[in-house]
């Protein structure tokens, strides 16, 4: 596993992501609410803004064949739907 690996394609610089299991060609994002609601953190942009763009991230990394999958803190606090 490696954490902040960075993702590109014929356009560019897709983005990092928190993990990558590179055998498994698996992304991992542990997905905050925060990003999502804290001004602070998004700054101008809308939560829809943030939504969409995160969208077309994860739909650009899944092009390159690659899995993507998410988790938050509920998912962490039941080990088993972690797993999973």
């Amino acid at each position: 596993m490696l954490l902040q690996h960075d993702f590109t394609d014929g356009d560019g610089f897709i983005g990092r992501s928190d993990f990558w299991w590179p055998g498994e060609r698996v992304v991992g994002e542990f997905d905050l609410k925060a990003k999502y609601v804290d001004p602070g953190i998004r700054g101008d942009v809308s939560a829809e803004e943030v939504l969409y763009r995160e969208k077309l991230r994860e739909d650009r990394i899944r092009s390159l064949g690659y899995g993507f999958v998410q988790w938050g803190w509920s998912d962490v606090d039941n080990p088993d739907r972690l797993k999973r």
